[in-house]
């Protein structure tokens, strides 16, 4: 009984990976087709709105003023090595169900935004939240998924503390 939930927890796993991915990408090419040429789109009075904007750094266009040979090392060759790293951790017995989560959202949100890398040379941001001049930086859902992930992981390790004392 118990093989038969750890294949069915893994296959959702695998499922929520790859739905994640495909969502990401979809809402971006959506996001190309009809946000370059519409511009902005408000909603809800301007808290939430939609603009395209392509981003050469990472989140919040952290790293978009380095050079292209440094932009290179860093999304090219460090982010894949610590996909990767952190893709390790999903098989490691001791960890939560809750914590695997969190690193299935982080693998599959840096997944995202590389193959954006990889294929257009930057990341389609096209979300923004805020009110007024009080506003967060423009996003994707593949940032929307890292940050969750960041969360979830974080709430996990603070719970796991507290059960040490």
């Amino acid at each position: 009984m118990k093989a038969i939930y750890e294949k069915r927890t893994w296959l959702v796993r695998v499922s929520f990976f790859f739905v994640l991915i495909a969502v990401d990408q979809l809402t971006k090419v959506i996001a190309k087709v009809i946000l370059s040429t519409s511009g902005m789109l408000n909603f809800l009075g301007g808290t939430f709105r939609l603009q395209y904007t392509e981003n050469p750094g990472v989140f919040l266009s952290l790293g978009a003023n380095l050079a292209e040979e440094q932009r290179f090392w860093i999304f090219s060759v460090l982010i894949p090595i610590f996909l990767i790293l952190v893709s390790t951790l999903l098989f490691v017995k001791s960890t939560s169900n809750l914590f695997k989560i969190g690193l299935n959202m982080i693998v599959a949100g840096g997944i995202g935004n590389l193959i954006d890398r990889f294929y257009r040379g930057r990341v389609i941001d096209f979300m923004n939240i805020g009110i007024g001049n009080v506003r967060t930086g423009i996003f994707n859902v593949a940032d929307i998924a890292i940050m969750i992930g960041v969360i979830i992981i974080a709430y996990e390790t603070v719970k796991s503390q507290k059960n040490v004392y």
